[in-house]
């Protein structure tokens, strides 16, 4: 799956130029558009902000909330264990 990024104002495909780290769940990219009328420049924050499934590496540094499903899972997996 590739995520298409599209400019606010024209629609058209905007391309990544550059992005930094601002921290271990953030990065901020800043995109222009490809529409040469258009030339739009503006700055996404691309964040992770759950856990799907968790890590098998996991960092002290990192600390993202469980989604429901998942624990929701995990509980009932451990009801049928006890």
């Amino acid at each position: 799956m590739r995520i298409r990024t599209l400019c606010p104002h024209c629609r058209e495909l905007a391309i990544a130029r550059t992005s930094r780290e601002v921290s271990r769940t953030m990065k901020e990219i800043i995109y222009q558009c490809t529409d040469a009328e258009c030339s739009h420049s503006f700055v996404v924050m691309h964040e992770a902000v759950r856990t799907l499934s968790p890590s098998a590496k996991p960092s002290a540094a990192v600390s993202l909330p469980i989604s429901q499903h998942t624990r929701d899972r995990v509980m009932k997996q451990l009801e049928l264990i006890g």
